[in-house]
């Protein structure tokens, strides 16, 4: 699966994350930037899904397509690095 057939411009999604201890957390987030074909990122604040994804590598990205049609993709996603600065 190609990630830049899926995630258009325009289109929303949620993310999903639990934390150390298990309690889960939803947050609204835009699509995500592409830095390699099966890599992606996202600026976050230091909320929530900042501090579950800290503790607990593993979240999941649900992306709805734009328009009024029951489309999109469901992302499982793994940690790879967190940076602090620089280019996203």
């Amino acid at each position: 699966m190609k990630l830049a057939d899926h995630l258009k411009p325009g289109g929303k999604g949620v993310m999903a994350t639990a934390g150390a201890d298990g309690a889960v957390n939803t947050a609204i987030y835009a699509i995500p930037h592409r830095t390699e074909e099966n890599t992606v990122a996202w600026g976050m604040t230091e909320r929530r899904t900042y501090r579950n994804i800290r503790e607990n590598p593993n979240a999941s990205y649900l992306y709805i397509a734009p328009g009024n049609r029951y489309e999109g993709v469901r992302l499982t996603l793994k940690l790879k690095e967190i940076r602090d600065s620089g280019k996203l």
